[in-house]
């Protein structure tokens, strides 16, 4: 089977592409692709031969229903490779996913490049009122953007100046950074499998997740999509796009949707929906094989 090469994916290497004040991602390798994800799942049932044998569609379809019964396995074939420089804030929220592998710019070992996240004006907000950790509207104080900048500025600024002082004065590097702010950018090369990278999206690309990191993970997940553009299109379908509901909820959307098609014409309400589509979907919410029989959706 070989090497997999995907050419879109190849014109992204390296290359850095600028995320907030001085931050960046690039992508710096990748292995395997739609591809590798397709031959991962067949090799369970047919042999090489016939897997290289394949179309394309029948590629699309195995990927898609493979997503779409979690069966992540094959997903994991894809490794991604990343460069990424981003605030120190943004590290410790990136760092919570334990799935990666990483190797960060350390304080201990080199001087630290005297650079500092300073949001916009326009990013200045106030604090969320549902979302409490968030951010959102107006700053209640009416203190004006431009007094907040200039304070968060004059921090950094005095901070630098410690750090450099301690330096000069021969203090160890371990111990010059201490004082230094999360906002200090930090520096690393991340690792990770694809499985594990879309989860890594659903939660950082959320609408919750704060905005400095989506900025990150928004501008990732483009870069993936040229790598495995069949594997993103079937989780943007089955995950992010989806969505998940509880035993109570399901129950009733089931007796909903059986009332449905049991007393009003099918057509009005299953446009949108292939005729297994349904069926599946039926079967799914809970309504019985015989019920679905019953509407005239029994599998052919």
């Amino acid at each position: 089977m070989g090497h997999v090469t995907v050419p879109a994916a190849e014109e992204l290497l390296d290359v850095k592409f600028p995320i907030l004040d001085h931050g960046h991602v690039s992508l710096m390798d990748y292995m395997g692709g739609d591809q590798r994800i397709a031959e991962a799942a067949w090799v369970s049932t047919i042999d090489e031969v016939d897997a290289m044998q394949r179309s394309e569609n029948e590629m699309k379809r195995i990927i898609n229903y493979m997503m779409s019964h979690m069966h992540t396995s094959p997903f994991e074939q894809v490794l991604l490779t990343f460069r990424c420089k981003m605030p120190i804030f943004v590290a410790r929220q990136w760092v919570r996913h334990r799935t990666a592998r990483l190797n960060e710019m350390s304080g201990r070992y080199r001087i630290l490049p005297m650079q500092a996240y300073v949001p916009t004006p326009s990013r200045l907000q106030g604090k969320g009122k549902a979302n409490k950790q968030g951010s959102e509207g107006e700053i209640d104080s009416g203190v004006k953007r431009a007094s907040i900048i200039g304070k968060m500025v004059a921090g950094q600024g005095h901070a630098y100046e410690d750090y450099k002082w301690f330096d000069a004065a021969g203090l160890a590097n371990e111990l010059c950074r201490i004082n230094v702010p999360v906002a200090q950018y930090t520096e690393w090369v991340w690792n990770i499998d694809l499985s594990n990278f879309l989860k890594f999206s659903g939660l950082r690309m959320d609408p919750h997740a704060q905005w400095e990191i989506r900025q990150y993970a928004n501008k990732m997940y483009e870069i993936v999509e040229k790598v495995a553009p069949m594997a993103c299109d079937a989780w943007m379908e089955h995950f992010y796009l989806g969505c998940q509901i509880n035993r109570a909820e399901r129950e009733a959307l089931a007796d909903m949707l059986y009332d449905i098609y049991k007393n009003g014409p099918h057509h009005e309400h299953g446009a949108k929906l292939q005729r297994k589509q349904l069926r599946e979907l039926m079967l799914k919410l809970g309504i019985k094989t015989f019920q679905v029989e019953e509407l005239g959706l029994a599998a052919k």
